[in-house]
Order: structure tokens, then C-alpha cells, then sequence
């Protein structure tokens, strides 16, 4: 049987599951990282990393929750802004900046068996396919 060219139609399917499945997923990330360590502990990494940002004791706690509650939203935009861009965008900024605080002020936490190198780069790179495939379905469109 010879492989055919997919029809334009299929091809939009194709790039809007693709483009739905990063969303889900880089949603669901902000979302996990923002409730589970953050706002239903702080988990004491959190609070090591906060120690070693400079933040007073007196203050971990809260800055704690208030990244986790900052985290959910930029998950819930990702999530219920699906036909924006920008979600994705901030996503991508944003966990790359705090890869590099993480790197510059808590090292250590770049070689444990679970990190964020291998998370942030996978978050990274689903917002960018999900970016390429709106892009494209964008340019298709019009």
C-alpha cells in the first residue's frame, strides 16, 4: 500500500491534538507544582530553596503559597486560554528563569534522581511544539 499525503483537514486535527496535548500537560505540571509542594505543604525543598534565596524564616511559608497560588494560575491560563499564545509563552520564560535560580542558588538539585532540569526542559519543549503547532495552524488558517 503507498503511503498518501495526509488530506489538509487531517492535518489540522493532527496539530490541534498535538497542540491540546501540550497544553493538558503543561497545565498539569503548574498545576501539580503549584498545589503538592507549595500550597499543601511547603515542602521542605521549598522551603531550602527559599532559605537559600534570601528569604527571612518568617516568610518562607508565605512566599511558598503565594508562588503555589501564582503556579495554578498560570496552569488555569494554560488551560483555559487554549487558543492563546501568551500562556505559553510566560510558561516557558518562567520555568526557565527558575531553572536558573535553581542553578545558581540550590545546585545540588540539578543532579538528584528527580529533578528540574529533566522537568523544565520537557515543560520547555512541550511549549514550544504547542507554539509551533498554533503557529501553524494560524498560518494555515488565514
Amino acid at each position: 500500500r503507498m503511503h498518501t499525503m495526509p488530506s489538509a483537514l487531517s492535518f489540522q486535527v493532527a496539530l490541534e491534538r498535538i497542540r491540546r496535548l501540550c497544553n493538558f500537560t503543561v497545565a498539569g505540571i503548574w498545576l501539580y507544582q503549584g498545589l503538592v509542594p507549595k500550597l499543601l505543604g511547603p515542602h521542605p525543598d521549598e522551603l531550602a530553596m527559599s532559605i537559600a534565596f534570601g528569604i527571612p524564616t518568617g516568610l518562607q511559608a508565605s512566599v511558598s503559597y503565594a508562588a503555589g497560588i501564582g503556579e495554578v494560575l498560570l496552569g488555569l491560563c494554560v488551560l483555559l486560554l487554549p487558543r492563546r499564545a501568551w500562556p505559553q509563552l510566560v510558561s516557558m520564560v518562567a520555568t526557565a528563569v527558575l531553572l536558573a535560580f535553581v542553578a545558581i542558588y540550590t545546585p545540588r538539585y540539578l543532579i538528584g534522581a528527580f529533578n528540574p532540569v529533566v522537568m523544565n526542559v520537557a515543560s520547555i519543549s512541550l511549549s514550544i511544539v504547542a507554539l509551533l503547532a498554533f503557529r501553524e495552524k494560524e498560518s494555515s488558517a488565514g
